[in-house]
């Protein structure tokens, strides 16, 4: 299973910060955290590797 990393690499940020920074809605932003999305489009992971000083590759891990 491929997880996000989100709530990892934005540490003391919050998802309002996230929001403000991306432009990516805050439900979007929601349910990347709470691993509920089922894809990501590239602009939203381009927005969200600018804002947290980030490679794509960061973002992501595979758990059995």
């Amino acid at each position: 299973m491929i997880k996000l990393r989100l709530q990892e690499l934005l540490g003391d940020r919050t998802h309002y910060w996230l929001e403000k920074t991306t432009g990516v809605e805050h439900s979007v932003i929601g349910n990347l955290a709470t691993q509920k999305s089922q894809r990501i489009d590239y602009d939203t992971l381009d927005k969200l590797c600018d804002a947290l000083k980030c490679q794509p590759g960061d973002l992501f891990k595979k758990e059995p």
